[in-house]
């Protein structure tokens, strides 16, 4: 019989083999060949002149042929995934790209099959209401194609192993030997002892059974359990308050208020006026009550009354009013600390929380939801400033569940694929890096992607977007007006101007919230904290590129056709970066300064007033209403690099003859 079965299946295995041969010799499309290759790229562009701003992620997917020329195999529209499992109240984003990797969620229209068992909205966020399955539909208005995921709820529909086969009672034939017997067995083989005594035969049963056996029990449904964290709470008019529900089941809320007190489906309540309201949660079978007592209170005064944070970062509050105390109500999504009027908001994990500001008179809450990590958090290419044909690293950071990292290259013509070879562990953190080059000048813009867990698929975000920057020559000597980008050297420099610090805190001079190598962060604000020195460091090249100082220092002098080199052009983006760019747009001395380089009706940095220009920089050197010797070194070395090209931080040590003193107080001098 086995042997019978074997070769049926013989045949069915050769059948499919001829089959899949013959399909997968069918050419593919290029994308090279599509005639949307160019809105893919229009996509790009607009992205990329955003500049570095963290945004909500966005997931793309990167076709696993590797070609420098064409993508293979390119299909209309993916999914971010085609199944998922959820448990109850989980959420996940279930975004749509096209064969470019342009997510194009804002054309797609989302529904569900079972809108009990899992919601979704119009943005594609996935809710998971209860346990069960769903089907979530994305339909596209632009080309009608319908794609489907199948959502799973609940430890009962979470995926397990493919089940064993169970035994059956068909006869199977022996298996054969694998090797002869070497010899002969010593003694033949003994026959079965005989039985001593005859077998005893079972006493019959004296009487009837009472009853007829009964059947087995069939099985039944779990109880519904609930419990609440809390059966009482006071809190201040105005403010929020989580009543976190426990159960195995969808639980509801209501008010027995609502002019005191409000509840939506997840338990927020906002309290409206002084007095008392019950909340209940409930289920089909149970129910539980908390109190809500509102209490009259002054305002505490905040920046942000809700935010929404991802996971790994952390968000920035802050208040004017004194002796502020804080709390969250569920610390195991989110993590409140304090830096004295400045509240650092942490994302533990996916959900919502209550952060409380209160007084001994009053409170305020901050509504407070966590979002999933981002696939990348931070991306940029080495060296800063590259030349034509150079080895350019590609370097990412992700947290330590990605397992491969590869970069989409756009060249303009093409796009090609570039797998980062190289991963180290740095903290919490992966560094991956990837190698390339190009032949011409020009700016290339460069996406790194992210393979969640050897999961199918690629994942990316706003932070995976960086560029390579190629000049014609890298030169730090001749003088030409056209845009450049900041040196490796001046990087380095302001790194050692800056100095180092994982975690945020507040500068002494200024007061602003400051961490990695001095990169403000302002209210309102999500950022990684406790960095390593590599995510340090690509905040501060992501900050010098695209905060405004490389592009306020290059419009002001393509604007005035000022002819400049490498260094110039460094000394001004160092001075901007730890000035701001205003005195290039407001400081008259400063831009006549800048301005006095004429010679033959060309303007050129190499024929500039040196000592007016001297005067004029090195007056910004003032901080807390007085003069600052560590300012005025920084401005003396920015001077040095400006005529010099020295790139040493010499903290008073100077190398050049380097004249200054301040106008306001003569003893202040160089």
């Amino acid at each position: 019989m086995k042997r019978f079965f074997d070769g049926i299946i013989c045949l069915i295995l050769t059948a499919a083999i001829f089959t899949s041969l013959f399909v997968f010799s069918y050419p593919a499309v290029s994308a090279a060949e599509s005639d949307e290759a160019e809105v893919g790229y229009e996509y790009e562009d607009d992205l990329a002149e955003t500049g570095y701003t963290h945004r909500g992620p966005s997931f793309h997917s990167v076709p696993s042929v590797i070609d420098s020329e064409v993508i293979q195999g390119v299909s209309n529209l993916y999914l971010s995934a085609t199944a998922r499992h959820l448990d109850i109240y989980e959420q996940f984003r279930l975004n749509v790209w096209d064969a470019y990797s342009n997510t194009v969620n804002s054309r797609m229209i989302y529904s569900t099959s079972n809108n009990a068992v899992a919601e979704v909205n119009d943005a594609g966020t996935v809710t998971a209401v209860r346990s069960g399955s769903a089907t979530i539909s994305v339909y596209d208005r632009l080309t009608g194609e319908r794609l489907n995921c199948a959502v799973t709820v609940g430890s009962h529909y979470a995926p397990t192993e493919a089940p064993k086969p169970a035994p059956t009672d068909e006869p199977t034939d022996p298996p054969e030997p694998t090797q002869k017997p070497t010899q002969k067995p010593t003694q033949a083989p003994t026959s079965a002892p005989k039985p001593t005594q005859a077998p005893t035969v079972a006493p019959k049963p004296t009487q009837k059974p009472t009853q007829a056996p009964t059947t087995a029990p069939k099985p039944t449904t779990a109880p519904e359990t609930l419990s609440l964290k809390a059966s009482a709470a006071t809190v201040w008019q105005g403010c929020h308050y989580h009543v976190i529900a426990t159960s195995n089941t969808t639980v509801y809320f209501k008010s027995s208020n609502t002019n005191v007190a409000t509840v939506n489906s997840n338990g927020i309540v906002w309290c409206r006026a002084a007095g008392k309201a019950v909340i209940t949660a409930y289920t089909a079978t149970k129910s539980v009550t908390c109190t809500i007592t509102v209490k009259d209170g002054t305002y505490v005064n905040l920046s942000n009354y809700s935010a929404t944070v991802d996971r790994d970062m952390t968000y920035l509050i802050k208040t004017s009013t004194s002796g502020v105390k804080w709390f969250s109500t569920d610390p195991s999504v989110a993590t409140v600390t304090v830096k004295g009027n400045y509240a650092l908001i942490y994302g533990a994990k996916p959900g919502t929380a209550v952060i409380t500001a209160y007084t001994s008179t009053g409170a305020s809450t901050c509504l407070v939801t966590v979002d999933y990590a981002y696939p990348v958090r931070f991306s940029y290419t080495y060296p800063n400033c590259a030349a034509k044909n150079q080895s350019i690293k590609l370097i990412c950071v992700t947290d330590t569940a990605r397992t491969a990292v590869r970069y989409a290259v756009n060249t303009g013509s093409s796009v090609k694929y570039v797998d980062a070879t190289v991963c180290t562990k740095e903290g919490n953190t992966l560094v991956w890096t990837g190698y390339t080059s190009f032949s011409s000048a020009g700016t290339y813009k460069v996406q790194a992607y992210s393979q969640y867990n050897n999961q199918a698929g690629w994942s990316t975000c706003a932070d995976g977007a960086t560029t390579a920057f190629v000049a014609n020559s890298t030169d730090m000597t001749t003088t030409i007006c056209a845009n450049r980008r900041a040196s490796n050297q001046l990087i380095n420099l302001i790194a050692t101007f800056e100095g180092y610090s994982s975690t945020l805190y507040i500068d002494e001079f200024t007061g602003d919230p400051t961490h990695g190598y001095g990169v403000l962060v302002y209210p309102g604000e999500k950022f990684y904290n406790n960095l390593t020195k590599t995510e340090a460091y690509a905040y501060l090249v992501q900050n010098v590129n695209n905060a405004g100082y490389t592009s306020s220092v290059n419009a002001f002098l393509t604007d005035n056709k000022i002819k400049f080199n490498q260094r110039q052009f460094d000394a001004l983006v160092c001075f901007a970066y730890n000035c701001g760019t205003g005195p290039f747009y407001y400081d008259d001395e400063l831009i006549d300064a800048l301005l006095d380089c004429s010679k033959n009706g060309v303007r050129d940095f190499n024929y500039i007033g040196k000592q007016n220009f001297i005067n004029k920089l090195c007056q910004y050197h003032h901080a807390g209403g007085g003069c600052v010797y560590g300012l005025l070194y920084r401005r003396v070395d920015e001077t040095e690099m400006f005529f010099y090209g020295d790139y040493t931080a010499d903290y008073g040590d100077y190398r050049y003859p380097v004249s200054f003193t301040c106008a306001r107080n003569s003893s202040f001098h160089t």
